[in-house]
């Protein structure tokens, strides 16, 4: 018997392929956009990148750990509980 396993190869066409540039080109937009208008102005914008921008600036200013850090230090400490695992102590 000949039990060849078939294996899937991903295919991109020409339209997925514009559509994941269109995607990182507004992604450059959106970040370009954050950086001239809003970090120079000081202002937060609506949503979650204000709560994000807000955070961040509350985090540098009055914890000695930026929230970036804390955040994955955070995780990595109590990823097992987030995932339903049990840490085994030995």
């Amino acid at each position: 018997m000949d039990t060849e396993k078939k294996t899937k190869f991903i295919s991109f066409n020409k339209q997925d392929f514009l559509m994941v540039c269109m995607i990182v080109l507004s992604a450059l937009i959106y970040a370009t956009g954050m950086n001239i208008f809003v970090h120079s102005g000081n202002l937060f914008p609506g949503g979650y990148a204000g709560i994000a921008r807000l955070l961040s600036l509350v985090s540098t200013e009055y914890l000695p750990i930026t929230l970036f850090i804390f955040l994955h230090l955070f995780w990595i400490e109590y990823s097992d509980f987030f995932c339903g695992m049990e840490k085994s102590r030995s």
